[in-house]
Protein backbone atom coordinates (compact mmCIF):
# COMPACT_ATOMS: atom_id res chain seq x y z
CA UNK A 1 0.00 0.00 0.00
CA UNK A 2 1.58 3.28 -1.10
CA UNK A 3 -1.06 5.58 0.35
CA UNK A 4 -1.05 6.65 3.96
CA UNK A 5 -3.75 5.30 6.25
CA UNK A 6 -5.13 8.84 6.41
CA UNK A 7 -5.47 9.02 2.62
CA UNK A 8 -6.95 5.52 2.44
CA UNK A 9 -9.61 6.37 5.03
CA UNK A 10 -10.46 9.65 3.29
CA UNK A 11 -10.82 8.02 -0.14
CA UNK A 12 -12.81 5.06 1.14
CA UNK A 13 -15.06 7.39 3.13
CA UNK A 14 -15.96 9.22 -0.06
CA UNK A 15 -17.08 6.01 -1.78
CA UNK A 16 -18.74 3.84 0.90
CA UNK A 17 -21.22 4.05 3.75
CA UNK A 18 -19.06 2.05 6.15
CA UNK A 19 -15.61 0.52 6.41
CA UNK A 20 -15.25 -3.03 7.71
CA UNK A 21 -11.60 -3.50 8.62
CA UNK A 22 -9.78 -6.76 9.27
CA UNK A 23 -6.27 -5.74 10.31
CA UNK A 24 -3.26 -6.96 12.25
CA UNK A 25 -2.53 -4.20 14.73
CA UNK A 26 -5.50 -2.75 16.62
CA UNK A 27 -4.09 0.76 16.26
CA UNK A 28 -4.96 0.62 12.54
CA UNK A 29 -8.67 0.32 13.37
CA UNK A 30 -8.36 3.20 15.82
CA UNK A 31 -6.58 5.36 13.22
CA UNK A 32 -9.16 4.53 10.56
CA UNK A 33 -11.95 5.49 12.93
CA UNK A 34 -10.23 8.78 13.78
CA UNK A 35 -9.94 10.01 10.20
CA UNK A 36 -12.87 8.28 8.50
CA UNK A 37 -16.10 10.20 7.92
CA UNK A 38 -18.08 6.93 7.90
CA UNK A 39 -18.43 4.28 10.63
CA UNK A 40 -15.57 1.79 10.98
CA UNK A 41 -16.37 -1.76 12.09
CA UNK A 42 -13.59 -3.89 13.56
CA UNK A 43 -13.86 -7.27 11.83
CA UNK A 44 -10.67 -8.48 13.52
CA UNK A 45 -7.64 -6.90 15.12
CA UNK A 46 -4.80 -8.00 17.36
CA UNK A 47 -6.75 -6.87 20.43
CA UNK A 48 -10.42 -7.48 19.61
CA UNK A 49 -12.64 -9.72 17.49
CA UNK A 50 -16.17 -8.41 18.12
CA UNK A 51 -17.89 -10.12 15.21
CA UNK A 52 -16.71 -13.55 16.40
CA UNK A 53 -18.05 -12.76 19.87
CA UNK A 54 -21.42 -11.79 18.37
CA UNK A 55 -21.56 -15.04 16.40
CA UNK A 56 -20.69 -17.05 19.53
CA UNK A 57 -23.33 -15.23 21.58
CA UNK A 58 -25.98 -15.86 18.92
CA UNK A 59 -25.17 -19.57 19.11
CA UNK A 60 -25.37 -19.46 22.90
CA UNK A 61 -28.71 -17.61 22.73
CA UNK A 62 -30.10 -20.22 20.32
CA UNK A 63 -28.94 -23.04 22.59
CA UNK A 64 -30.20 -21.48 25.82
CA UNK A 65 -33.50 -20.06 24.59
CA UNK A 66 -34.82 -19.92 28.16
CA UNK A 67 -32.26 -17.19 28.91
CA UNK A 68 -28.54 -16.66 29.16
CA UNK A 69 -28.31 -14.48 32.25
CA UNK A 70 -26.41 -16.32 34.98
CA UNK A 71 -24.79 -18.89 32.68
CA UNK A 72 -21.13 -19.73 33.18
CA UNK A 73 -18.86 -19.60 30.15
CA UNK A 74 -15.43 -21.17 30.58
CA UNK A 75 -12.51 -20.35 28.30
CA UNK A 76 -9.49 -22.65 28.18
CA UNK A 77 -6.51 -21.45 26.17
CA UNK A 78 -4.32 -18.48 25.45
CA UNK A 79 -5.77 -15.05 26.16
CA UNK A 80 -6.76 -13.78 22.72
CA UNK A 81 -8.85 -11.18 20.97
CA UNK A 82 -11.77 -13.63 20.88
CA UNK A 83 -11.63 -14.14 24.66
CA UNK A 84 -11.50 -10.39 25.24
CA UNK A 85 -14.62 -9.57 23.23
CA UNK A 86 -16.48 -12.65 24.41
CA UNK A 87 -15.76 -11.57 28.00
CA UNK A 88 -16.85 -7.97 27.44
CA UNK A 89 -20.04 -8.93 25.63
CA UNK A 90 -20.74 -11.84 27.97
CA UNK A 91 -20.66 -9.84 31.19
CA UNK A 92 -22.81 -7.14 29.56
CA UNK A 93 -25.45 -9.84 29.09
CA UNK A 94 -25.08 -11.25 32.60
CA UNK A 95 -22.93 -14.26 31.67
CA UNK A 96 -20.22 -15.24 34.16
CA UNK A 97 -16.81 -15.77 32.60
CA UNK A 98 -14.09 -18.12 33.87
CA UNK A 99 -10.88 -18.03 31.85
CA UNK A 100 -7.98 -20.45 32.27
CA UNK A 101 -4.95 -19.14 30.42
CA UNK A 102 -1.28 -20.17 30.58
CA UNK A 103 1.00 -17.92 32.60
CA UNK A 104 2.88 -16.97 29.41
CA UNK A 105 -0.33 -15.73 27.74
CA UNK A 106 -2.29 -13.94 30.48
CA UNK A 107 -5.44 -11.85 30.21
CA UNK A 108 -4.60 -8.24 29.29
CA UNK A 109 -4.97 -5.99 32.37
CA UNK A 110 -6.42 -3.07 30.39
CA UNK A 111 -9.04 -5.31 28.81
CA UNK A 112 -9.82 -6.81 32.24
CA UNK A 113 -10.63 -3.31 33.46
CA UNK A 114 -13.05 -2.87 30.54
CA UNK A 115 -14.68 -6.23 31.31
CA UNK A 116 -15.21 -5.31 34.97
CA UNK A 117 -16.59 -1.87 34.05
CA UNK A 118 -19.15 -3.48 31.74
CA UNK A 119 -20.40 -6.28 34.00
CA UNK A 120 -24.17 -6.26 34.44
CA UNK A 121 -26.65 -8.21 36.54
CA UNK A 122 -23.96 -9.50 38.90
CA UNK A 123 -21.86 -11.09 36.14
CA UNK A 124 -18.30 -11.91 37.15
CA UNK A 125 -14.98 -12.77 35.58
CA UNK A 126 -12.62 -15.28 37.18
CA UNK A 127 -9.06 -15.73 35.92
CA UNK A 128 -6.87 -18.74 36.58
CA UNK A 129 -4.06 -20.75 35.05
CA UNK A 130 -5.75 -24.06 35.92
CA UNK A 131 -8.46 -25.32 33.53
CA UNK A 132 -10.22 -27.50 36.13
CA UNK A 133 -11.69 -24.71 38.29
CA UNK A 134 -12.55 -22.73 35.16
CA UNK A 135 -14.66 -25.52 33.67
CA UNK A 136 -16.24 -26.65 36.95
CA UNK A 137 -20.02 -26.14 36.66
CA UNK A 138 -19.61 -24.41 33.29
CA UNK A 139 -22.60 -24.30 30.95
CA UNK A 140 -20.40 -23.48 27.96
CA UNK A 141 -16.75 -24.34 27.33
CA UNK A 142 -14.79 -22.50 24.65
CA UNK A 143 -11.27 -23.65 23.85
CA UNK A 144 -8.28 -22.27 22.03
CA UNK A 145 -4.60 -23.09 21.76
CA UNK A 146 -2.71 -23.57 25.01
CA UNK A 147 0.84 -23.00 23.74
CA UNK A 148 2.52 -23.33 27.11
CA UNK A 149 1.72 -27.00 27.57
CA UNK A 150 1.63 -28.41 24.04
CA UNK A 151 5.31 -29.35 23.94
CA UNK A 152 5.80 -30.55 27.49
CA UNK A 153 7.33 -33.99 27.78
Amino acid sequence: MNESLYDTARVLSSMVSMIVARVDDHSVVEQLAEVSSVPVVNALSSLYHPLQALADLLTIQETYSQGIKGLKLAWVGDATNVLYDLSIAGVKLGINIAAATPEKYPFDKNVLKVVKENARDGATIELTTDPLPAIKNADIIVTDTWCDSIFRS
